[in-house]
């Protein structure tokens, strides 16, 4: 009898064994699979890359320059940044993209900046955005009302909540996005609105309002790379939503509401990153340790 237990536990140890050897063979294969070391490297590596971008952004912003992809690209090239080469710039980013309608809308502008008119260029860059908004944004009939922007940040908030992946995704297809969404708020804030919320990052960002009803014409070039850069960044967000099937009705009175709260979430965001990557900081190795 005591043979016959002592058997049994022996096998049962032994299927226990087996079982977390085949657990630990299988875990050990996943890990090794490119994509998940890809993750895991990209994981390590993110909060030098929040750093370096934050630094970029910050860079651009203190020149009155909103930050994207393509403009970063040109200015690391050390070429003069005209509205022109901007929007050819983004006009080809586009035509890489296969949009190409979306691309030849910036290859006219471009053709426009370079009468010299600002403004001009300007009246027709904002209506441009809101076309935008209308043809890949809001649901099929909304045809006024596209004046203020503030639905689009709401709705890519909507579409991080749904997945955690959105976020990556974004940014993968543009790194600066995200700031650019506040700049879209700044630039289609309502004439009542006194804030001076953004006033010092997006001194260049020129008003919707005061644009396209002859309230101001103080703008130079650099208002209209802005503007194109905020176009861009239309497209990019719209493109996005046609891939995730997501449309706007045009009445929802919970955006304000919705909205105040993700500043107040990004907020704390950005505290508990900038947290991270100064203990990673501290944490890390003396760089004259080997010297």
């Amino acid at each position: 009898m005591t043979s016959e237990k002592q058997t049994d536990l022996v096998s049962t140890l032994w299927g226990i064994g087996e079982a977390f050897n085949q657990f630990w063979k299988a875990a050990d294969a996943w890990l090794k699979k490119p994509e998940v070391q890809g993750a895991f490297k990209r994981l390590f590596e993110l909060p030098t890359a929040i750093d370096r971008r934050i630094k970029t952004q910050r860079m651009l912003l203190r020149r009155g320059i909103l930050p994207s992809d393509p403009v970063l690209a040109l200015h690391t090239e050390q070429a003069a940044l005209t509205a022109a080469l901007v929007a050819r710039d983004y006009a080809a980013k586009l035509d890489s993209k296969g949009h190409s309608d979306d691309a030849r809308v910036f290859r006219e502008i471009a053709s426009l900046s370079e009468l010299g008119n600002a403004t001009h260029t300007l009246r027709v860059i904002y209506p441009e955005i809101e076309a935008v908004a209308r043809r890949y944004m809001y649901e099929t009939g909304v045809t006024e009302g596209i004046t203020s922007l503030v639905e689009m940040r709401f709705a890519i908030g909507d579409l991080q909540n749904d997945s955690l992946g959105v976020a990556a995704e974004l940014l993968a297809t543009e790194t600066f996005i995200f700031v650019n969404l506040f700049a879209i708020d700044y630039a289609y804030r309502g004439s009542y609105d006194a804030s001076k919320r953004g006033r010092r990052a997006f001194a260049k960002v020129a008003n919707r309002h005061q644009v396209c009803h002859g309230i101001s014409s103080d703008f130079d070039e650099m208002h209209v790379i802005n503007a194109l850069t905020l176009l861009y960044i239309s497209v990019v967000v719209g493109q996005f939503m046609v891939k995730e099937g997501k449309r706007l009705a045009k009445e929802n009175q919970k955006f304000i509401q919705t909205l105040s709260q993700q500043r107040s979430d990004i907020k704390e965001i950005n505290r508990e990153m900038l947290s991270l990557i100064l203990s990673l900081r501290a944490e890390g190795p003396d760089p004259k340790a080997d010297v």
